[in-house]
């Protein structure tokens, strides 16, 4: 199969994904999620590929129902969920930022579980989404490559900034310098791609000795957690100091008129 990225790395790129691949990355979601048969998943359109057509297969490959929305709204989630219940529910970060800031809980029941990924969410918005919708939030991390990790709910306190522990298809670990505590995150996994389609030398980059190389940067604790920092891309140079967007957004975000 051939997954055409969006682009969030770089330039959009077309990535080829091997049957067993994408077979191994299906069984991984199965057991991760505990799918089985009558698990019902509420998936919004677009479909995406890992938070989209493969939930969606992962769901309805281990007996499950699917329910897709018309779009990714988070006016489309509650017309839903007001009328239904289901097992998991796939919202993106920008949702449940909106949702966070402009929905009234009351008489609104969630999903039993809520699954997030594809951009950046901070501990802060995970917190306030548990304790306005009272239901399980999983984080999750990864690229169309195939690397990737996962928390468990009880990480929203356990771990509460980490974007949790690779999956169990995956090994994961810091690429550094000098015995730098950060670096670049790398890995292998049974899910990765085989090639960008007519992109030899991006291939190269990224695919070396058979690990994939994230541009994401980030740290690893004691307990094999691991932590995003920033991206290679974005570093900001000022008088020799390394500065990532994403602290001087974290000091942004506390101002009130933000």
């Amino acid at each position: 199969g051939v997954i055409f990225s969006s682009g969030t790395t770089g330039e959009p790129k077309a990535i080829m994904r091997n049957s067993f691949s994408i077979l191994s990355e299906v069984i991984q979601w199965i057991i991760e999620l505990r799918l089985q048969r009558e698990t019902t998943f509420l998936i919004p359109r677009p479909l995406y590929y890992t938070g989209g057509f493969i939930l969606m297969y992962s769901t309805l490959f281990a007996g499950g129902r699917v329910d897709l929305l018309d779009d990714i709204s988070s006016e489309s989630v509650l017309k839903y969920i007001k009328k239904e219940t289901t097992d998991w529910s796939f919202i993106v970060p920008s949702v449940i930022r909106e949702m966070n800031a402009n929905v009234n809980a009351n008489g609104i029941k969630m999903s039993k579980n809520v699954l997030t990924m594809g951009s950046p969410i901070y501990y802060s918005e995970k917190k306030v989404f548990y304790e306005k919708f009272k239901c399980d939030l999983i984080e999750v991390w990864g690229n169309s490559e195939g690397l990737g990790t996962i928390t468990e709910p009880s990480d929203l306190f356990k771990h509460p900034y980490s974007i949790g522990r690779p999956f169990f298809t995956d090994f994961l670990d810091i690429e550094t310098d000098c015995n730098k505590r950060e670096g670049v995150l790398f890995g292998i996994s049974d899910n990765k791609f085989s090639e960008y389609i007519e992109k030899p030398e991006l291939t190269r980059n990224v695919l070396r000795d058979g690990f994939i190389f994230s541009e994401d940067i980030g740290y690893k604790d004691d307990n094999g957690y691991f932590y995003l920092t920033g991206r290679v891309n974005d570093i900001i140079v000022i008088n020799g100091i390394k500065v990532f967007p994403t602290d001087i957004e974290k000091i942004v975000l506390k101002e009130k008129e933000v």
